[in-house]
């Protein structure tokens, strides 16, 4: 499978939309991604929220990469020793493959510099 740029990503540097709109985080502590558990009928997915600190997780500085679907998406580093809540989970990418939705899959790929060492065995 080839990994490209999903068609409703807008790839950016600066975000000009409003800041009260949720945002996709892509929330990663090392080279793990930060996961959002759902109910069994549902996959898992990618924290989506108004800012980390709303679901309980405090970044440093955080990144904004783009829109997807029209919505803003940030990557940000999370402290090694930070708590997460018990509807979050830390995962590779790797383990991720096939699981959460294969746009938003992309987009983790693309930005992130482990994401090339962490996929090299798939």
């Amino acid at each position: 499978m080839t990994f490209n740029t999903p068609k409703n990503f807008e790839p950016g540097t600066k975000d000009l939309g409003a800041s009260d709109t949720k945002a996709f985080w892509f929330l990663f502590k090392k080279n793990e991604l930060l996961i959002v558990k759902r109910n069994s009928s549902e996959n898992i997915s990618i924290p989506h929220t108004l800012k980390p600190k709303d679901i309980g997780i405090n970044i440093e500085t955080s990144q904004f990469i783009g829109r997807y679907d029209g919505e803003p998406c940030y990557t940000a580093e999370v402290r090694e020793t930070a708590e997460i809540p018990d509807t979050f989970f830390w995962s590779g990418l790797r383990a991720l493959f096939g699981q959460i939705n294969e746009e938003l899959f992309s987009i983790c790929l693309l930005y992130t510099s482990d994401a090339a060492d962490d996929m090299q065995c798939v």
